[in-house]
């Protein structure tokens, strides 16, 4: 998934991306965050240095590095887009 701006910013913060089985994942899953990290303005100053306005990613991969499931974020997503807050 390489030369997405949001995903390799995301990768940036996680030693392992990729997992052999769920026991893996729960013994080597580490999230590196900076203690100032404030998603909303990182992501978005990252989208800016890109020059891009736009982020491309399927609902899966949004999913994914949330640690969620398709279809919550689809749902989520309808609800962003009906209030106006994405299109």
């Amino acid at each position: 998934m390489r030369g997405v701006p949001i995903i390799d910013m995301l990768e940036k913060f996680l030693d392992k991306t990729e997992f052999e089985s769920y026991e893996d994942f729960k013994t080597n899953f580490k999230l590196n965050v900076p203690e100032n990290f404030n998603f909303g303005y990182d992501v978005i100053d990252e989208i800016a240095k890109n020059g891009s306005d736009t982020v491309k990613l399927t609902h899966e991969q949004i999913a994914k590095y949330m640690g969620s499931a398709r279809e919550v974020v689809s749902r989520m997503l309808k609800y962003f887009a009906t209030e106006g807050i994405i299109s």
